[in-house]
């Protein structure tokens, strides 16, 4: 220990220090300090005496904090290896616990949580309290044994748990160093027996039977355990013309009102979940079901190709007005055909030929839209009879991915080629397509040009120096091999990418032999898409159309007075009441819960009182 002498002082009788003087005759207040509370003025005026008093009910305000801290227990001394308990609790703020030994308290210990912990779940932070406490009191603990206190019951199994995550495996790993028993705090749980018990009691007091012998419970009809009963009010409700297929929680709400049974909402949410023609009609509000699948990749250039059109162009001197793009989905390789939209399937075939079949063989497969154009029978037999597989993009709008892409990059070298060089877009398809094929690819690590064709494009922008040997040398065979493998690993890469991407946003769907399962074959996906209120109304509206034509036959028309009664009458979630209750100010009156409803009710004043209430609750 070192201490600077300028600062040290020697032989003296008092010693002021932290506000007081300390010397033999013990310990008084610094005279200094209190100089001012001496020559304190007689208060003269209303703010002297507000100020004075302040001030004092503000030091009075500490006395009891002071006489807890200098009357507070002293902490024990650790005697012998034996008693030791350690009691633990975790909070969303902290971490805190007491080391006792028969009866005395050795030493407390707490912490605030860390940034990453604040993340931690439940049974991980009460964990991390018990590892915190053998941690800190290590030097106690190691070698004796010990109780440990806490009131997480999962506790008494984490030695005999078999799937624990990484972090709870360290800590495993660290608590079988040590000789302890683990018990649940016997406070909490008699605290949790007893608000059980007061909840029960509650419950049971709820309960009355009327004049008429029936069982109610809070005024609502008491239906018995019966499975076909409560299915039976379930399907009335469900299927009946003045409900007409209402969501589980609507239908709840509504039922609710009238009846109660035992596990009343989870048994509503399984039967609207298994109705048959819900299933059919209702809009998906879920993460769509199924993760990604890959397409098969290549195994050579032009073996699989894409094709599809982008029409609605503006009509050139040579009458073209849409361009016919055909991609090799190994190298992505790309030819821009301009076309007319007057063109026959025969057209298209002898093109094709010109363009591809020519240049690169017949394709195994190709996916393509349903275009007028490829969904005639003609090109159907024109295919198979060259032996090409024709996959259609309509029931798997993934599968589209390069063909997007293609069209946005096309389209914007279009607009380009037409600002900067003016003149007719067809003029200027050559050069693009040029342009396009030979840029890099991140898909690939490459340009399309040299993956086609094993070496890089001689053009304008970079000249390559390639002797006539270089072309027809061995060397050229391997490299373009390589390039092949080099770009088929590429390819699974991206794939592999993007498919975490797609399934982040999807769920996984499992199936067992002999289930049965609804086949989705709309040629559209989901439903014309509006904005706030008009989406989830529309919705509901269609949902409950088709609902009503499978039941009830019929036109469509047929049903619209019903539909409208049973939408206006069923629970809203944005209002928590009915529209029929907000608007006319009580429950309607319906097949499905008849309601007492006097005509002078309609006038009295707790009744207007009431309408204003609900006005506030639903704004």
């Amino acid at each position: 220990m070192y201490a600077k002498f300028a600062k040290c002082e020697f032989c003296l009788e008092f010693v002021v220090f932290l506000g007081h003087i300390v010397s033999g005759e013990g310990i008084k207040v610094d005279t200094q300090k209190i100089e001012v509370v001496q020559n304190w003025p007689r208060p003269i005026s209303p703010t002297d005496i507000r100020s004075f008093l302040g001030l004092a009910g503000y030091y009075r305000s500490f006395q009891e904090l002071k006489k807890r801290l200098i009357t507070a227990l002293m902490l024990n001394l650790p005697e012998g290896t034996q008693g030791f308990v350690v009691y633990c609790d975790a909070s969303r703020i902290g971490l805190g616990c007491v080391l006792m030994q028969n009866g005395n308290v050795i030493a407390y210990a707490s912490r605030q949580l860390k940034v990453h912990e604040k993340n931690y779940p439940t049974h991980d932070l009460e964990l991390a309290a018990v590892v915190f406490a053998l941690k800190i009191w290590r030097h106690y603990l190691y070698g004796v044994h010990v109780d440990v206190f806490t009131d997480h019951k999962s506790f008494q199994y984490v030695f005999t748990q078999k799937e624990l995550n990484l972090r709870q495996r360290r800590w495993l790993e660290l608590l079988k160093d040590y000789d302890m028993s683990i018990f649940i705090s016997q406070v909490r749980l008699m605290l949790l027996l007893e608000l059980k018990a007061n909840v029960y009691k509650q419950k049971v007091m709820a309960f009355e039977q009327g004049e008429d012998g029936v069982l109610r419970y809070q005024g609502r009809l008491c239906v018995p355990r019966v499975d076909e009963l409560q299915e039976t009010i379930m399907e009335e409700y469900h299927s009946s013309r003045n409900s007409i297929h209402l969501g589980s929680t609507k239908m709840y709400r509504d039922l609710r009102e009238v009846y109660w049974w035992s596990s009343m909402k989870k048994g509503i949410a399984e039967f609207v979940a298994k109705c048959p023609n819900c299933q059919q009609v209702k809009v998906e509000h879920q993460r769509p079901g199924g993760l990604a699948q890959n397409i098969e990749l290549p195994e050579w250039k032009w073996e699989m190709i894409n094709m599809y059109f982008i029409t609605s162009l503006p009509r050139s001197r040579r009458q073209h007005d849409s361009i016919w793009v055909t991609a090799d989905r190994m190298t992505k390789s790309t030819h821009f055909l301009p076309v007319k939209t007057t063109h026959t399937t025969e057209d298209y075939a002898k093109l094709y030929h010109q363009e591809v079949v020519r240049l690169h063989s017949v394709p195994d497969s190709i996916i393509t839209d349903r275009g007028a154009q490829f969904s005639t029978q003609f090109w159907k037999s024109f295919q198979e009879g060259l032996g090409s597989k024709v996959n259609l993009t309509i029931f798997h709008t993934q599968t589209d991915g390069q063909e997007k892409h293609t069209i946005q990059t096309l389209e914007a070298m279009l607009r380009d080629c037409v600002i900067d060089f003016k003149g007719n877009w067809d003029d200027h398809l050559p050069l693009i397509e040029f342009a396009y094929n030979n840029s890099y690819h991140s898909s690939i690590q490459m340009a399309s040009y040299e993956a086609l064709y094993g070496r890089r494009c001689r053009s304008p922008i970079g000249w390559f120096e390639v002797g006539e040997a270089g072309l027809i040398g061995p060397d050229l065979v391997h490299q373009t091999m390589e390039k092949v493998k080099v770009i088929q690993e590429s390819l699974k890469t991206v794939q592999s990418r993007q498919k975490s991407y797609n399934d982040i946003r999807r769920r996984e769907l499992e199936f067992e032999v002999d289930d049965w399962v609804y086949l989705k074959v709309s040629p559209m996906k989901g439903v014309m898409r509006f904005d706030g209120q008009a989406d989830c109304t529309i919705q509901t509206l269609e949902d409950m159309l088709r609902a009503c034509v499978i039941d009830f036959k019929g036109n469509w028309d047929d049903h619209l007075p019903l539909i409208e009664f049973a939408y206006n009458n069923s629970y809203h979630s944005s209002i928590q009441i009915a529209p029929y209750e907000a608007l006319y100010r009580r429950i309607c009156r319906s097949p499905i819960g008849w309601f007492e409803v006097g005509e002078a009710g309609l006038i009295r004043p707790d009744l207007v009182h009431q309408a204003i209430e609900k006005v506030k609750v639903i704004q």
